[in-house]
């Protein structure tokens, strides 16, 4: 048997913005930066809170070309790959 889980299908599909680049900017995908503040003052103006999701504990798929992640865009910011044997 052959369980497809939610996560086994969203790797695929990136439209969702989880597979950031750049930890920075927002995403252009989603809009400008002024328009995001715009929103946030707009919802402020009518008691409404915004919460902003950032996923920081990992980046898009880019292999080992780190130069395209920022700000950990140096091979020094990682460790060398380490392959475990499971018991």
């Amino acid at each position: 048997m052959k369980i497809l889980l939610a996560s086994d299908f969203f790797w695929f599909i990136r439209y969702h913005g989880y597979h950031a680049k750049n930890l920075y900017n927002t995403n252009p995908q989603f809009g400008a930066e002024e328009e995001l503040k715009y929103m946030i003052a707009e919802c402020h103006k009518r008691d409404i809170w915004v919460m902003v999701d950032v996923v920081a504990n990992h980046v898009g798929m880019v292999g080992t070309d780190y130069s395209q992640i920022s700000p950990f865009n140096d091979p020094s910011h990682y460790h060398d790959v380490l392959f475990l044997e499971m018991i």
